[in-house]
């Protein structure tokens, strides 16, 4: 039964809960950094509003030694450093040894700004000041008598209770703002999590379908072939494609190794049978024992050649081991066809890599079909043709060839040529598969012609290896 879907699983509430957490980090970056570029605005505001005003009031007063002497009009122009207004400016204005020569009468009761010198004063000075809950923004500059003998501190100073409003409104709108936008954040972000993985849970849907009796199921996905999961789409068709192919080839295997199996055990059963049944000479006897040999040796062969072709095509492979191909074919190949009508032409010192064991297998069934498929007694060529880079190894028969439309087909497993099944040619099928597995973990490649005038010619093309 197929399980139920969760709606919030771990890799969605994860996922959605790093986005939230990045995202809502980034809100927070950002409202730090605006609120540092208003705080930043208004203070530049203020420097700019008390610097046009110290302007003025250097034109306003004269200084005289320690004398500070105010022109009549200044009192009367300007109402904010005289009485209260909405936005209020206190002005002192005192020596440099801190001895007050003016202070306007709108300074809060209680409140002692300070008449200290700034350490760097060139033309303006800015600074902020707190006491009594009261935040100010302080400006400073310096009045020269006429011949610039002496100087005096002028210290204009607003309140910034308006700046703190206007950042207090802001503040309090960020905070409302920010639980609205966390909700919005979460839930987008679980939104847009769950429809990245939709594709992933179409591919899971896809491969859940897909069994040993429905293979036919493959991954549809409206996204294009050179993203993320346009490559993940076509990796997993083409792994499907591949394991579709495997399982029909393991299910062929499987049919036509049970049926040649089949042949011989039902061989061997009905000869016991017939022992059973009734009393035989001793010749007869000898007669069915023989079939039954030979049926087992025949089984025998073929499930050793099924054990071999099982195996995975990297145990065929082994380069680290080396051997001399003429000494292979002298010790060993001449030795087991040594009463057959065989022409070798080698070349002495060829070595090539891999496995001795497998590569005699390879040069043995070749020389085998040669044999089984001419008349008896009639000539095999095994030439051994080195170049520089490659060697080549042909097999030459004179027998009844093969088929131009059946070429491609005999390395597959099981197939039997149409000609070998009339003429009653004795073989499983296997041998050629097995060949062309060796050969190719050797890095080599098998082809297999017409030999003129007739017959057969396999060649095969192998690596060299240079000895120094």
């Amino acid at each position: 039964m197929k399980n139920k879907r969760k709606i919030f699983t771990k890799t969605l509430l994860i996922n959605t809960l790093w986005y939230t957490i990045v995202t809502v980090s980034l809100f927070v970056v950002f409202y730090i950094i605006t609120l540092l570029f208003i705080k930043n605005i208004i203070s530049e505001n203020f420097n700019l509003i008390l610097s046009d005003k110290l302007k003025y009031l250097i034109s306003s007063f004269e200084l005289q030694k320690d004398t500070l002497i105010i022109k009549p009009e200044f009192e009367n122009y300007d109402p904010e450093l005289t009485s209260p207004a909405k936005f209020p400016q206190f002005l002192q204005v005192y020596t440099s040894n801190s001895r007050l020569l003016y202070q306007s009468k709108n300074i809060p009761e209680g409140i002692q700004l300070p008449l200290s010198c700034p350490d760097k004063l060139d033309r303006f000075f800015f600074e902020d000041f707190e006491q009594e809950n009261l935040k100010f923004r302080i400006g400073y500059s310096k009045l020269f008598t006429h011949d610039s003998s002496s100087f005096a501190y002028i210290q204009l100073s607003c309140l910034e209770t308006q700046a703190d409003i206007i950042l207090n409104k802001f503040d309090l709108l960020n905070h409302i703002s920010f639980a609205i936008i966390f909700l919005v954040i979460l839930f987008t972000s679980g939104f847009l999590v769950r429809k990245s993985l939709k594709p992933i849970n179409k591919i899971i849907d896809t491969a859940e379908k897909i069994s040993a009796t429905n293979l036919s199921e493959r991954i549809e996905l409206k996204v294009s072939p050179q993203d993320e999961l346009g490559r993940l789409q076509n990796t997993l068709n083409n792994l499907f494609d591949r394991l579709e192919n495997q399982i029909h080839l393991m299910t062929h295997f499987t049919d036509n190794a049970s049926h040649q199996l089949m042949t011989p055990l039902t061989t061997i059963k009905s000869e016991l049978n017939l022992i059973l049944k009734k009393e035989f000479s001793n010749n007869d006897y000898k007669k069915t024992l023989n079939k039954i040999k030979e049926q087992t040796e025949r089984m025998i062969t073929l499930v050793s050649t099924m054990l071999l072709l099982s195996k995975d095509r990297n145990e065929y492979k082994d380069d680290s081991s080396i051997f001399n191909l003429t000494d292979l074919i002298e010790k060993s190949i001449k030795k087991i066809y040594k009463d057959e009508n065989i022409i070798y032409k080698m070349s002495d010192s060829i070595y090539i890599r891999g496995k001795q064991d497998y590569f005699v297998m390879v040069l043995d069934n070749l020389i085998n079909n040669a044999i089984k498929y001419s008349p008896k007694g009639e000539q095999i060529i095994l030439s051994i043709i080195p170049s520089n880079e490659i060697v080549k190894i042909i097999i030459e028969d004179f027998g009844i060839g093969i088929p131009a439309d059946e070429k491609d087909k005999i390395f597959s497993r099981f197939y039997r040529s149409s000609r070998s099944e009339k003429l009653g040619i004795k073989g499983y099928g296997l041998g050629l598969s097995f060949v062309e597995i060796v050969v190719k973990t050797m890095d080599g490649i098998i082809e297999v012609e017409d030999n003129i005038p007739k017959g057969t010619k396999f060649t095969i093309v192998l690596p060299k290896l240079k000895l120094e």
